[in-house]
C-alpha cells in the first residue's frame, strides 16, 4: 500500500503523519478480519520504505508480513486492494463498499479529518494499491467524506433479524457493540447493551441470529442494529440411510427395487 501525504514544502505536521498510517493501518487489518473471519494468522502491516517528493511530499509503502505456507500473496494483498476500491467507490456513491464496515468507515473520516483539522501542512492523502500493476489513485477527499457519512447514517428504521457469524466483541465505547458478518451484504455493527454478556461472549466465531431494530441508509443496506434478541442458528440433524427407509412408500407402485429400476433405466 502505498500511501501519499499532499504537504506544504515546509513539512507535514508529524501528528498528522502519524495519525493517517495510524488509521490506514487499522482499516487494513479490519478489512482483513471482515473478508477472511477464519483465518488465524494476521499480517503486522510495515513501513518498509519513505521517500519525499517536492511535488507530492511524503510517499509511505506499508507492506504486510506473510507466511506463503498458510497465505498466498495474492491473498494478504486484497485487503490493500479492497482499501482503495472503497475509497473510489466512496468517490461517487454513498454506499458501504466490498469488505467495509462501521468502523472502515470511521477510519477513513478520520483521515480526512486530518486533511481538514488545524494540522496545516497535511493538504491530500492519496492511497494506491501496489501490488502487481499499481492501481488507480483514491484520495481520502471531501466528497468521499460527505460519502462516507450518509453511507452510515440510517435513513429507515424496522425490526427485523439478521443471519451471520459474530467477529469482533468491543465494549470500549459507551455502547457495547459486536461485529456481525451476515451471510449477506457488509458487516453490521450491533449495539448489544440489552443483552447478557455471558450470552454475547459465548456466541462469539458462532453462526446466529441477531433480531432488533435495523438501521439502513439510502442505499438499503443495514448500517446497524440495536439488538434484542440473539440465538444461534439452528443446525441441520444428520439423516442415516436406514431412517429414510419406507418414507415414501408409493414411491414404486408396488413394484420391487429390482424392477424399479429396471424401468427408471428403460426410459
Amino acid at each position: 500500500m502505498e500511501v501519499r501525504l499532499g504537504g506544504a514544502a515546509a513539512g507535514v505536521p508529524a501528528r498528522a503523519y502519524a495519525s493517517v498510517l495510524q488509521q490506514v493501518t487499522f482499516a487494513l487489518e479490519e478489512i482483513d478480519r471482515i473478508t477472511h473471519p477464519m483465518r488465524a494468522t494476521r499480517p503486522a502491516w510495515s513501513v518498509t520504505r519513505t521517500d519525499w517528493t517536492a511535488s507530492s511530499g511524503p510517499v509511505v509503502i506499508l507492506t504486510p508480513d506473510a507466511d506463503p505456507r498458510r497465505r498466498s500473496e495474492e491473498d494478504i494483498s486484497r485487503p490493500a486492494r479492497a482499501l482503495v476500491d472503497g475509497v473510489l467507490t466512496l468517490s461517487e456513491v454513498p454506499e458501504i463498499p466490498d469488505g467495509f464496515s462501521e468502523g472502515v468507515i470511521e477510519r477513513i473520516g478520520n483521515v480526512r479529518r486530518q486533511v481538514d483539522g488545524r494540522h496545516r501542512g497535511l493538504q491530500a492523502v492519496t492511497l494506491i494499491s501496489v501490488n502487481g500493476a499499481r492501481s488507480i489513485p483514491a484520495e481520502v477527499s471531501e466528497a468521499v467524506d460527505r460519502n462516507a457519512r450518509a453511507a452510515v447514517t440510517g435513513t429507515s428504521y424496522a425490526y427485523g433479524s439478521l443471519v451471520g457469524t459474530l467477529d469482533v466483541i468491543s465494549a470500549r465505547r459507551h455502547k457495547r457493540r459486536i461485529g456481525l458478518l451476515p451471510d449477506y451484504g457488509p458487516a453490521v455493527s450491533c449495539n448489544v447493551d440489552k443483552l447478557a454478556d455471558d450470552v454475547v461472549v459465548g456466541f462469539f466465531n458462532k453462526r446466529v441470529i441477531v433480531g432488533g431494530l435495523l438501521r439502513r441508509n439510502s442505499r438499503g443496506q443495514v448500517v446497524r442494529l440495536d439488538a434484542d434478541h440473539l440465538e444461534l442458528v439452528p443446525g441441520l440433524s444428520p439423516v442415516r440411510a436406514a431412517d429414510l427407509i419406507g418414507a415414501l412408500p408409493d414411491l414404486g407402485d408396488g413394484l420391487s427395487v429390482s424392477e424399479y429400476l429396471a424401468r427408471q433405466r428403460a426410459r
